[in-house]
């Protein structure tokens, strides 16, 4: 189901670094009032996922719209300069 106006919308992100793909083909949509729970193993990808809602990750592939502001794949792969360092890294 397609939300009209949600305030997350990620479709198809993909995000590597080096040769291991941390996310791929992530797509989900969040509308207000809607709470989502990320589930999965350690390393499954849950955090780099929620680096890329809040703006600390850009996404290798694929687009993120947050609030309105899109960010789409730099189509470069891996960690580059696109990439800011969170607390913690």
């Amino acid at each position: 189901m397609s939300l009209s106006n949600p305030l997350v919308k990620i479709e198809n992100l993909t995000k590597k670094f080096g040769n291991t793909t941390a996310l791929g083909n992530v797509s989900l949509e969040a509308g207000p009032g809607h709470i989502i729970g990320l589930l999965g193993a350690n390393g499954a990808g849950k955090s780099t996922l929620l680096r890329h809602i809040i703006g600390l990750y850009l996404p290798d592939g694929g687009l993120l719209r947050h609030f309105g502001t899109l960010r789409r794949g730099s189509g470069r792969g891996g960690a580059g300069a696109d990439r800011i360092c969170a607390p913690g890294d």
